[in-house]
This record gives C-alpha cells, structure tokens and sequence, in this order.
C-alpha cells in the first residue's frame, strides 16, 4: 500500500488483499483502508468474493456472474433491492441492520402539527385521525417537540391557549443516513418514535419501533424463500 501510495495514482486496484489474513487482523486492515480512503479520497477498486467486506468498504458495489456485471448500486440498494435471484442467494446472508437506514424505512405521519395551530384546531385534527400524538413543528418544519392527545386535553379543561406548554421536547432522533443497527438503542430509550432530521434540523419522517421489527422479519421471510 504505501509503495502504491507513494506514487500518488488517481485510481488503486486491489485485488483481495486481505483474503490470507486472520479475521482479527483483516478486520484492523479494513478499518485501516476505510481511514486512508476518508484522508486521501482516492478512488479504490476492491475486488472481493466476502460480501461483508463489500458492504463495510464500498460505497458503491458491483456484482459479476460469468464476468459480466448484473447488478451495480449502493449497498443498501444491493441488498433492499436485489436484481435477481442470483443477487438475492449471494445476499441472503447480509444483515440489514448493518446496510439498511433510516431515510430507508421512515414513515409519513398521518398528522403533522405547526406552531401556528391553537389548542383549538390541534384539537380537531386529533378528530380527523386515531393517532395518540403528532409532531409538532415550526413553519420551517424544524422539529419542535410533540403533543400528546391527553395532554392537550388536559390544557383545554384548564383554558390553556398555549400548546407549547404541554409540549414533549425529550425525543429520539436520528439521521437519514442512521443505520438500523443503531436505532436499536434509540427506540429502547423513549416511549415516543424515533423522528428523523436532516442536517438542516428539519423533520422528514418517523420511525416506530414495529417499523424497524417489520424490515428485518420480512428480510429473514425473503432469505427462506429463496
């Protein structure tokens, strides 16, 4: 590696370097190349028969049959979308905890919530639909906390007028980009869904705890089918 480096090449081919190591010492190998990628940013082409390692290197993976490509994507298309059944046996034993995200399984609400709704109308809306509590947003869609149909009827029976008062600020969040593996401990810590943010604070979905369960059930359904 360092002899190639030294060179300084746009493009590096390796072709299974890490194949005769042990599994400890290929996984410090891995984070190694992965760290040099991030300093350099330096295009690699890796060429490996372990699709694990595809995964944890690549950001984007193509797979061959018969020297031909039959499938080219990210990751996580590779495993949430495989071309074919070739594709669909050669992933069916990659986790999609480690590969599938946030931006991936969120939701859209059935109700949203905007700061310049009263008890009143918020009242209302809770009418039109069964859900316990709803987001609650500003104008821009910032996340400003959320509001929970017993407390809003708790602030209507004293006269209150100012919904933020009854607001639940202490929510889980996450990234579009947030793997599922590590959503596990965020859905774990709060009785309130997971609301996913962008990297402009602004509010682009949900994530419920039977939505992560649901991806990873069915993933294991579609591994047995094949």
């Amino acid at each position: 590696m360092a002899r190639a480096l030294a060179q300084e090449p746009e493009i590096l081919l390796l072709d299974e370097p890490f194949s005769g190591l042990d599994p400890l010492i290929r996984r410090q190998m891995q984070d190694e190349l992965v760290d040099l990628q991030c300093k350099l940013q330096k295009t690699m082409v890796f060429v490996t028969h372990d699709l694990h390692e595809a995964l944890k290197l690549a950001d984007r993976i193509a797979i061959m049959k018969d020297g031909e490509i039959i499938q080219l994507g990210t990751p996580e298309d590779i495993v949430a979308e495989p071309a074919n059944d070739y594709v669909s046996e050669f992933i069916q034993d990659a986790s999609p905890a480690k590969v599938l995200t946030a931006g991936r399984i969120m939701e859209q609400p059935d109700l949203l919530l905007y700061e310049w709704q009263g008890p009143k109308a918020t009242r209302t809306l809770f009418r039109s639909t069964k859900q316990d509590s709803a987001f609650f947003l500003t104008r821009d869609k910032k996340l400003m906390g959320l509001v929970a149909r017993a407390d809003l009827r708790d602030l209507l029976r004293r006269n209150g007028t100012n919904i933020q008062d009854i607001l639940v600020t202490d929510l889980p969040t996450c990234s579009p980009d947030t793997l599922i593996e590590d959503l596990f401990s965020l859905a774990t810590s709060s009785p309130y869904p997971i609301s996913v943010i962008d990297e402009n604070e602004k509010f682009q979905g949900v994530i419920f705890n039977v939505t992560i369960l649901d991806n990873l059930v069915q993933d294991a359904e579609g591994s047995d089918d094949v």
